[in-house]
């Protein structure tokens, strides 16, 4: 059986590469194992910040809102807002705020009256908070770097990127292999202490060097790019009408879940250049279109139950 090994690229999609290859080796696992994510860069000094006033941080994350939101991915202006969200929340759960789309407060707001005690953070991060005591019954200190290892690992790999990899991967007829997720790498990593995987300007420290003469010197220094999409511009542009649909009154009353003036504030102010809110503008949106094709036979299937 032929076999490849697969670099993800937007240039050549999978099913164009089941042609030519049955079997393909991908990286995933890499980032999580060996501290791979820009936000451990933010751990630190993210760690540092939590310890200044709640006001201070009210009053820089409001300093921060007014600097104009550009449109380039992963702009400056997007990468400090993200971090002062972040570096406001409890230590646990800082890197859930980074990645995920509304914090507590944010989802209250959005939220119908009649659900909002969902937005509690004992309620929207229990699984988070759940995993994070079990960690610090293991021995692993709470808003630890080993504790974020732990959160990306068993959640963001297991129900995120490898749930969109085995879709994509199927829906091609493609065999996905990781290397990195065979066990024995997987407790090698993991006995490794983070010191080896992580400086003050660097992730994958300990892979790198590793990888050094098998791998390209141009690669391994060259910026961490990740495989994001212009969400920001297509919001403003090509899907501005999907998204004022979705946005509608009529379409966000026609479930009840969120508050029509405050989904449609968010859309107004992106599609103003005022934010940035591709995140949970995207979220909402993708939520909506799920609802409008499985929200009654969700609901039929709960009454039963």
């Amino acid at each position: 059986m032929a076999s490849t090994r697969l670099r993800s690229s937007p240039c050549v999609p999978i099913a164009s590469r089941r042609r030519s290859v049955k079997v393909a080796l991908a990286g995933d696992g890499g980032d999580e194992l060996f501290a791979g994510y820009d936000p451990f860069l933010a751990h630190r000094p993210a760690a540092l910040f939590g310890r200044l006033p709640r006001g201070v941080n009210r009053l820089l994350r409001g300093a921060a809102d007014r600097l104009p939101a550009s449109p380039r991915n992963m702009s400056f202006d997007f990468r400090l807002k993200q971090f002062l969200r972040g570096a406001g929340a409890p230590a646990s759960l800082r890197h859930q705020a980074w990645i995920g789309s509304f914090l507590p407060e944010e989802l209250s707001e959005l939220l119908h009256p009649d659900v909002r005690r969902n937005a509690a953070p004992q309620v929207a991060y229990r699984e988070v908070l759940a995993e994070a005591a079990r960690g610090e019954q293991a021995g692993v200190r709470a808003g630890s770097v080993d504790e974020a290892l732990r959160f990306y690992l068993g959640r963001y790999l297991a129900d995120d990127i490898l749930v969109k990899a085995d879709r994509a991967s199927m829906a091609a007829s493609l065999e996905l292999r990781a290397p990195f997720l065979d066990t024995k790498v997987v407790e090698f990593a993991a006995r490794l202490p983070w010191t080896l995987k992580l400086s003050l300007t660097r992730t994958k420290v300990l892979l790198k060097r590793a990888m050094r003469g098998m791998v390209p010197d141009e690669i391994l220094g060259r910026p961490k790019k990740g495989f994001g999409i212009p969400v920001a511009a297509w919001i403003r542009g090509p899907l501005r009408p999907m998204f004022e649909e979705l946005f509608s009154d009529a379409e966000l009353r026609r479930f009840g879940l969120f508050e029509p003036r405050t989904a449609r504030a968010m859309l107004r102010r992106h599609l103003d250049g005022r934010a940035d809110l591709r995140k949970p503008l995207w979220t909402l949106a993708m939520f909506q279109l799920w609802q409008r094709k499985w929200g009654s036979a969700a609901a039929s299937l709960q009454k039963v139950a």
